[in-house]
């Protein structure tokens, strides 16, 4: 496991202390993923509902609040959801059944996974008879986290997709 998520280990000790998010801090680390998300996908064609444990906001079906909700210029529509996998919510097998209703809704679907971890989410969805439309790959780099979409010739993909390309 250590090889599939060694983009996101700090070499310093001491930044657990600074607040900078490590393995070991899986809520911080999801969060500073989805805001670096919200910011990289914010566009005027959407605009973007965060959906927190303390707080859902939007649902999607009964019981569903995913991570991020982008609702097309009406406020009306879901235009796409967002979801963040962390290295223990990649290895959780309620999560994936999450996911995999997320994917029954038809919704255009976006995950973030860590780094190397992209072909993995692709493959066990496509076990467990779903699809995402857009898998992202994250990192945290000195700058904060880097994300880039997963090349993907034969993925499904969003109508409405976000397309932030390389995030920072």
């Amino acid at each position: 496991m250590n090889r599939m998520i060694e983009g996101l280990e700090t070499s310093d000790p001491g930044d657990a202390l600074s607040g900078r998010p490590t393995l070991n801090d899986e809520r911080a680390l999801h969060d500073l993923v989805l805001e670096s998300a919200a910011s990289a996908f914010r566009s005027p064609r959407w605009s973007l509902v965060r959906n927190t444990p303390e707080r859902a906001t939007f649902g999607v079906a009964p019981g569903l609040y995913p991570d991020l909700v982008a609702l097309d210029a009406s406020g009306e529509s879901v235009a796409w959801i967002f979801e963040v996998g962390t290295p223990e919510s990649v290895a959780d097998d309620d999560e994936w059944q999450r996911w995999r209703r997320l994917a029954e809704t038809g919704l255009p679907f976006v995950v973030a996974v860590p780094s190397e971890c992209g072909r993995m989410a692709e493959d066990l969805a496509r076990m467990l008879e779903f699809r995402f439309g857009l898998i992202y790959e994250f990192a945290l780099t000195q700058d904060g986290v880097r994300m880039e979409p997963l090349e993907r010739p034969d993925a499904a993909r969003c109508i409405s997709e976000p397309r932030g390309g390389r995030v920072a």
